[in-house]
C-alpha cells in the first residue's frame, strides 16, 4: 500500500502524508492570508482549478505549513456540493 502521494507545485514538492490536514473554508484567499499573518509558511498560494470533468466547476485551493510542520490545505468548502449538483442534472431520479 502506498503511504504517501507526491504533488509538484511551482513552489516545491508536497508529499501528502498522515500529518496533513485538508480544511474546507468559505474563502480560500482570506484563510490563507490569515494563517500566513499568524506565522505559517506559504507553500502554494491560492490557485483556482477548473474541474473539466464536472462541467468546468472552479475550485480554489492553497497550501501552507504550520509551526509544527503540518501541511495544511485550504479548499472551497462547497466544492463537493457543486459536483453533486452538476451530477444530478444527468441523473435526477437517482440518489447521487
Amino acid at each position: 500500500m502506498q503511504d504517501s502521494i507526491t504533488l509538484e507545485f511551482e513552489s516545491g514538492v508536497f508529499e501528502h502524508r498522515a500529518y496533513s490536514l485538508a480544511l474546507g473554508v468559505d474563502n480560500v484567499d482570506q484563510a490563507y492570508a490569515e494563517v500566513i499573518n499568524d506565522g505559517c509558511t506559504p507553500f502554494s498560494s491560492p490557485t483556482q482549478y477548473e474541474l473539466t470533468l464536472f462541467g468546468g466547476i472552479l475550485v480554489s485551493t492553497a497550501f501552507v505549513v504550520d509551526r509544527n510542520g503540518v501541511y495544511c490545505e485550504f479548499i472551497d468548502e462547497d466544492w463537493s456540493d457543486r459536483i453533486i449538483a452538476y451530477a444530478k442534472q444527468f441523473a435526477p431520479e437517482h440518489q447521487v
